[in-house]
């Protein structure tokens, strides 16, 4: 997320113009004086060349397909860009082959590769599952009306929120207390990899490159708590975070994003527990048709008038053994899903719902 760089417009050079005109979009003739602006430099080459590798592409045609116009629903604010990407969720039991969705549409993605591109994935195992995290192809939108000097430096920001940022590193809502929430939560996000310390840093950078080559009298924001050489002190990011937080609006985002997330984690525990308590009525109801099969073996076995085949006696021993093995795997079933019940009764305590 891109908030508004509150740039200020002191003088220009000559030199400058073409870089105040508008941005025209983003086919190759709206494209090609941005994209000069990242090749006059080997900073801005590396970072779209860090682009393209983590989207999984050679030619920068394909990272230019991710670019866009935002709308001003998306923006809200005073942003000028977004870097927009969802974490799908998939699962598996462990004996399947199939994937399922544990959100919306994931399966359906997977299996159709050419259309929905992955960028990264991960998986994990628990006691009876595999489950899958995956990142489609994300994009990057720009808002209507820019310069080609603006459409850089956003560029900039977002391109080093997708080179940088850990998409499946989620913050956990249960891990602070209120009032430490600055200190716990807005500083340790605003200066996660690919956050919004380093992203605005890259565009004071970026700036500062710029002012090299061309007649630029022109500042960025928190551009002041920044050495000549684009470095902030450690005695600085206090001071540059605050500025973050509380003059460019980025506690208000984060707590959105902390609700959110306490929404996210609720609501997948929930349809955990939901399906785990499916699972277990079904392996309740097939163990107890075992247990009654077992028991009218056990009176015949009794009757003194009854014949027993001996193939029963081997078909009670696999049902034996079925049970004890229905008997195990509810049990694992049964712990997972306390887990999740137990993390949704953390949740209301911490979260009150309103």
């Amino acid at each position: 997320m891109s908030l508004w760089l509150l740039c200020l417009l002191c003088g220009v050079g000559p030199d400058s113009g073409p870089l105040l005109q508008p941005f025209t979009g983003f086919d190759e003739a709206g494209m090609r004086p941005v994209l000069a602006l990242f090749d006059e430099d080997s900073d801005g080459r590396r970072l779209l060349q860090r682009a393209q590798r983590k989207l999984g592409v050679s030619r920068r045609r394909d990272l230019l397909a991710i670019l866009g116009t935002c709308s001003p629903e998306q923006l809200g604010g005073d942003r000028r860009g977004l870097y927009l990407y969802q974490v799908h969720r998939a699962y598996r039991p462990k004996r399947e082959t199939r994937w399922r969705d544990l959100t919306p549409d994931t399966v359906a993605r997977l299996e159709d590769p050419g259309t929905w591109p992955v960028m990264e994935q991960r998986s994990w195992y628990t006691v009876e599952f595999e489950q899958k995290a995956v990142v489609f192809q994300p994009r990057i939108c720009l808002a209507s009306g820019l310069t080609v000097l603006d459409a850089y430096l956003v560029l900039v920001h977002e391109l080093t929120h997708l080179t940088g940022m850990d998409p499946f590193e989620a913050f956990d809502p249960l891990r602070f207390e209120e009032a430490n929430r600055e200190r716990d939560y807005y500083f340790p996000e605003l200066m996660r990899d690919g956050g919004e310390v380093e992203a605005y840093l890259a565009q004071v950078k970026a700036m500062k490159r710029l002012r090299t080559r061309y007649e630029l009298n022109r500042g960025v924001s928190l551009e002041r708590l920044v050495d000549d050489s684009g470095y902030l002190a450690a005695a600085d990011r206090p001071a540059f975070m605050r500025e973050l937080l509380y003059t460019l609006g980025y506690a208000q985002l984060l707590d959105r994003q902390l609700a959110d997330q306490v929404v996210h984690r609720y609501n997948t525990s929930y349809a955990w527990w939901r399906y785990f308590e499916e699972v277990l009525a079904a392996m309740n109801k097939t163990a107890t048709d075992i247990q009654a099969a077992l028991d009218r073996y056990e009176a015949a076995r009794e009757d003194p008038s009854v014949v027993i085949p001996p193939e029963v006696h081997d078909q009670v021993r696999d049902m034996r053994r079925e049970l004890a093995r229905l008997k195990a795997r509810a049990g694992s079933f049964r712990a997972e899903r306390d887990e999740h019940i137990a993390l949704m009764d953390r949740l209301d305590a911490r979260y009150p719902r309103n």
